[in-house]
C-alpha cells in the first residue's frame, strides 16, 4: 500500500535569492518523498527567487507569500496556520533561527501539532508510516530519536548544514499566492525576545568559508591571536567550541555544534577541541577534518580524517612562522 505524505518547506531569501538552508531543506524534502506518493510545496517570499532554484519533478506547488517576514511573528503564525489548515501537509520544515522557532512553537499549540527543534536528520519509516527525527539531547551528550504520534502534522525546525544541498532537475511550476488578512483579530500571543547585537570581526565569520578553524580550550590567548591573523590571511572562518563561548572568548554566533552552527567547509581544522557529540554534530558534513590535540584519547580523533597529537599552540606558531616569515 502506497501512503501519501505531503511536505511544505518554508523558505527564506536573501536579495531575491533562496538561502542555502532553504535549498538544503528542499533537497531533504525531495529525498523523503522518494518511494512514497507525495508532493513537496515550497513557500517563498518572492517568485523572483525561483529563477535560479533547482527544482525536482516531485515539487508541484509553489506558494508565493510576500508577507513573510514583513508582518509580525504573531501575524506570520496566523497566516501559516491558515495555510496548513488549507493544504493539510504531514510535515512542515522551518529554517532554524529565533524568529521561526518562535513562530513554529505558537503554530504547534494552535494546530495541536507535534514540533521538533534542532533537527539534524529526518527519515521516513515505512513500517510505522511516520517521519522520524534525529536531534541531540542532554546538552549534546546523546542523540535522541523522535517519532510523531497521534498528530496529523509535524513541524520540524532544521539546523543549517545538517542536510546536503543536491542539484535537481527543473520543471514548470504551479504558483499560488497567499496573503495575510490584516482585518483578522489575533488569537495568538507570542513572547517577544530582545535580540542582541553582536560585535565581532566580520572577516572571520563562518558563512560560506571553504576553510574553518575551530578553537577549543587547548588554545591559549597568545596562540588564538596568531590563529586569527592566519585566518584573515587565508580568508578562513574562525569558530569556537561551547566551553570557549561560555568563557566569552567568542560570540555565540560563532559557536560550532548542536546549539550553535552546523558547518560544511572543504577543510575544518580543530585546535584543542576534545570533540563531544555536541561539537561533532556541527562538523560532520565537512569534507575533510583535521584534529590537533595533545590528548591522544580525545574523542575528536574518532571522526577526523587526520589526527595530530601535539600541543595546539605549537602547531599554530609553526604555521604562523611558515606564512609570515
Amino acid at each position: 500500500m502506497i501512503v501519501m505524505k505531503n511536505i511544505i518547506v518554508i523558505c527564506e531569501e536573501d536579495n531575491k535569492v533562496i538561502t542555502q538552508l532553504s535549498l538544503q531543506m528542499i533537497s531533504k524534502a525531495h529525498e523523503l518523498i522518494n518511494g512514497i506518493d507525495g508532493e513537496v510545496t515550497i513557500v517563498v517570499p518572492n517568485r523572483e527567487a525561483l529563477i535560479e532554484l533547482p527544482i525536482t519533478a516531485n515539487i508541484y506547488n509553489v506558494i508565493e507569500c510576500s508577507d513573510l517576514r514583513r508582518i509580525s511573528r504573531n501575524q506570520t503564525s496566523e497566516l501559516l496556520v491558515e495555510m496548513i489548515t488549507m493544504y493539510m501537509p504531514n510535515l512542515v520544515l522551518f529554517p532554524d533561527c529565533d524568529w521561526w522557532r518562535s513562530v513554529a512553537a505558537s503554530m504547534a499549540s494552535v494546530l495541536n501539532a507535534g514540533i521538533v527543534a534542532d533537527c539534524i536528520e529526518i527519515e521516513y519509516n515505512s513500517n510505522i508510516e511516520q517521519f522520524v527525527f534525529h536531534r541531540t539531547a542532554y546538552v549534546g551528550s546523546k542523540e535522541a530519536i523522535v517519532v510523531g504520534k497521534d498528530t496529523k502534522t509535524i513541524l520540524g525546525v532544521v539546523k543549517k548544514n545538517a542536510f546536503n544541498e543536491k542539484k535537481l532537475g527543473k520543471m514548470p511550476l504551479k504558483i499560488d499566492t497567499f496573503y495575510y488578512d490584516k482585518e483578522k483579530k489575533s488569537d495568538i500571543i507570542l513572547i517577544r525576545k530582545r535580540e542582541r547585537i553582536l560585535n565581532h570581526d566580520i572577516s572571520l565569520q563562518l558563512e560560506g568559508k571553504k576553510i574553518i578553524f575551530g578553537v577549543g580550550r587547548g588554545v591559549d590567548s597568545e596562540s588564538l591571536a596568531i590563529l586569527k591573523k592566519i585566518a584573515k590571511h587565508l580568508g578562513a572562518g574562525l569558530g569556537y567550541s561551547r566551553p570557549m563561548i561560555e568563557r566569552e572568548v567568542g560570540t555565540s554566533d560563532l559557536q560550532i555544534g548542536q546549539s550553535g552552527c552546523f558547518i560544511q567547509p572543504d577543510l575544518y581544522i580543530a585546535f584543542g577541541i576534545s570533540g563531544s557529540i555536541h561539537h561533532a554534530c556541527g562538523i560532520l558534513n565537512s569534507k575533510k577534518i583535521i584534529a590537533v590535540n595533545k590528548d591522544c584519547n580525545a574523542s575528536i580523533f574518532e571522526y577526523s580524517d587526520i589526527g595530530i597529537i601535539c600541543d595546539s599552540g605549537e602547531i599554530i606558531r609553526k604555521i604562523g612562522e611558515k606564512i609570515f616569515s
